[in-house]
């Protein structure tokens, strides 16, 4: 999934900093080729995990969505969503999406891949989005809505190709 993902979508440049927020155990840093790679995550057993796969490729922090203005000394060329959107209430979201638009640099992208749902979904990844552990799986066109606040060129795209089984993802695009 990540090697699609990061040739059709994220498209980092070499030297380009990076900051994922809700990195995980920061498995698609290793993706990304020779970036500046900053991820933060709520779950400490994820920073530690995070920390040892990366080494002394990138820093990991402790902490969700609010710690972004914190991190901003640096902006980011590319900031990362990689399935924590649908998690994060509109609320939430809304109140940082100004942080997220501060703290990109001129050029910079937002990337986002979701769990979605949308009319006339097939039966299983309809399924699979419903059963999603996020409370808030939205449509494509709520997900762009959320983040039109604060940028004016949001795309999305659907994706039923990244997975082996039928899963289909919303991508997210963001461009200052």
């Amino acid at each position: 999934m990540y090697v699609r993902f990061v040739a059709d979508h994220a498209r980092p440049f070499p030297g380009a900093r990076v900051l994922d927020v809700g990195c995980g155990t920061g498995d698609i840093a290793r993706f990304l080729g020779d970036v500046e790679y900053v991820g933060i995550e709520p779950n400490d057993d994820y920073v530690a995990s995070a920390q040892r796969n990366l080494g002394e490729h990138g820093r990991v922090f402790r902490g969700g969505i609010e710690r972004v203005a914190e991190l901003t000394a640096l902006p980011y060329d590319l900031i990362l969503f990689i399935g924590v959107l649908h998690h994060l209430s509109d609320e939430l979201v809304s109140r940082h999406v100004g942080e997220l638009a501060d703290c990109l640099a001129p050029g910079g992208r937002l990337v986002a891949i979701e769990a979605t749902l949308f009319e006339d979904q097939p039966f299983l990844p309809r399924t699979f989005a419903r059963f999603d552990r996020g409370k808030y799986v939205r449509t494509p066109r709520a997900y762009r809505d959320l983040l039109c606040a604060e940028f004016s060129d949001v795309r999305t795209f659907l994706r039923g190709d990244l997975l082996r089984f039928p899963y289909v993802h919303c991508v997210i695009e963001v461009s200052t």
